[in-house]
């Protein structure tokens, strides 16, 4: 496999990362109260650390699951976190306005 290969997906999870902070950063400030603002942006923060940690040791099973194993695991989380964020979107909708 070519390196390029390697340092175009990191360019384009790059790229993302650059785009998607500022609004989520945004969303933030937007939704919590003004006197404990500047910690949930670090709560922010703080969660895309926790989900890099946890991609990381997701990567470990890359290499002792089945490839269709691990990419089923990979769907199952998506659908885990969608429906985390569905139940949640109710409540933070009240707040952004």
């Amino acid at each position: 496999m070519s390196p390029l290969w390697l340092i175009s997906t990191y360019f384009v999870v790059t790229i993302a990362e650059i785009l998607i902070s500022p609004m989520g950063l945004s969303y933030v400030s937007k939704v919590a109260p003004a006197t404990i603002s500047g910690l949930m942006m670090g709560g922010w923060y703080l969660a895309i650390s926790f989900g890099s940690y946890g991609a990381g040791l997701l990567g470990k099973f890359y290499s002792q699951l089945a490839h269709h194993q691990f990419f089923l695991l990979l769907a199952a989380l998506l659908a885990l976190a969608a429906l985390l964020v569905g139940l949640a979107i109710r409540r933070l909708e009240r707040y952004s306005n």
